[in-house]
């Protein structure tokens, strides 16, 4: 159990950003679920309408290639230095659950192959395993992680005892959507290559949240820019290894598959492309209204506030070490015994949501029970305490 020393001080607002008329949230919310789809400010949302208006006044000339690609590049190329990413490997997709299932159709898996990954993986991305393993005879394997997880060291040590022989791909998170941790990647990733094993790394959250968010040395990485990017929802990015974009293709073939890499994600029949080139305004934006640095570190120490405040009111513990939580803008907390009264999580979500207006993620793990808080620029102490106050009041 984590030493309940008392929450540290939180931070001050970052003016524009914290400003709740900025935001389409309604403010009568306390919403600490920014990590499940994000939430949009009210310019970006204006700045989309003003590349659906474009695409509106001549839809064919907009579409075509002569007209929009040069447009997606600019943008994949604004993204690319965004990410510390090199943009030629860049291609845009709706989101990483595209991304983990083109992956994984381009992998090359084959009969007795293995997929592993962990037990603090998004469900989303276990089910996609699992069906592309059903189709083509792979065996999934889901490693079991502790939690709480006591070190990365620990983390480390058990993907790797657990790689075999037949492991062909092998499916990390970047920062975990259940738990909100950090893999231990700078280890891990040149362990597996080393063994020749392909390494796709699920950054769903680490696109605008992390300093420094791209793997260099994975063979595939994805990061959501409608989350924590500040882009519109449908807004995401897959990066490919030179050494597979020949085999790489979305899921979805049309005209341009055969054309190259980037050139056959960029059309893949009518779709509304209005998220990826929002994503470079988006980006531009917060940049001259308080910046990104500001930004993280907002988010970062709010987090770590609000583990202090959730483990000194409820005397328990967080998912995993401090060490673990570097940069990250969501922490998961266990919730303390009482909760359990509502034999299931969702019960209690709902219960917050109708009484308290508070929006929040539960889940639970055997008899823990865990509540996972994201932090935005809109997050405020109140907010927290509200949370406190709620699970006093109902649990």
């Amino acid at each position: 159990m984590a030493i309940r020393t008392g929450p540290s001080k939180p931070p001050s607002p970052l003016g524009v950003l914290s400003d709740p008329r900025r935001w389409m949230l309604d403010a009568d919310w306390a919403f600490l679920n920014h990590g499940s789809f994000g939430s949009r400010l009210r310019v970006v949302q204006e700045l989309q309408n003003t590349w659906m208006s474009r695409f509106e006044r001549h839809p064919v000339r907009f579409l075509d290639e002569q007209y929009l690609k040069p447009k997606l590049d600019a943008a994949l190329a604004a993204v690319g230095r965004f990410l510390n990413a090199d943009p030629a490997g860049l291609v845009f997709v709706s989101n990483v659950t595209d991304a983990v299932a083109t992956v994984l159709a381009s992998a090359g898996l084959s009969s007795g192959d293995e997929v592993l990954t962990t037990s603090h993986a998004y469900g989303a991305v276990l089910r996609a395993i699992e069906v592309q393993c059903s189709s083509v005879d792979a065996t999934p394997r889901v490693v079991s992680l502790p939690c709480p997880v006591p070190s990365s060291k620990e983390v480390e040590s058990i993907i790797l005892s657990a790689v075999t022989s037949r492991t062909r791909l092998v499916v990390l998170d970047q920062v975990t959507s259940p738990t909100a941790l950090r893999l231990p990647l700078e280890s891990l990733i040149p362990a597996l290559r080393k063994r020749r094993i392909q390494v796709f790394v699920d950054g769903a959250h680490a696109g605008g949240m992390l300093v420094k968010p791209f793997p260099k040395a994975a063979t595939w990485w994805s990061t959501n820019l409608h989350k924590w990017g500040l882009a519109p929802l449908g807004c995401a990015v897959l990066w490919t290894a030179r050494s597979h974009r020949a085999r790489t293709r979305p899921l979805a073939p049309s005209h341009a598959h055969f054309m190259g890499y980037q050139t056959a994600f960029s059309w893949q029949g009518t779709r509304d492309v209005s998220p990826w080139l929002t994503a470079p305004d988006a980006i531009a934006w917060v940049r001259s209204h308080g910046g990104w640095a500001a930004l993280r570190r907002y988010n970062a120490a709010m987090a770590r506030w609000t583990a202090d405040r959730l483990v000194d009111a409820w005397g328990t513990t967080t998912a995993g070490p401090r060490s673990m939580r570097q940069g990250v803008s969501m922490v998961t907390v266990q919730l303390p015994a009482s909760v359990r009264r509502w034999k299931v999580p969702d019960a209690l979500r709902d219960a917050l949501a109708n009484e308290h207006k508070i929006e929040v993620p539960i889940w639970k793990d055997g008899p823990r029970w865990w509540l996972r808080v994201s932090c935005q620029a809109y997050t405020r102490p109140s907010h927290v305490e509200r949370l406190i106050n709620g699970i006093k009041a109902i649990g």
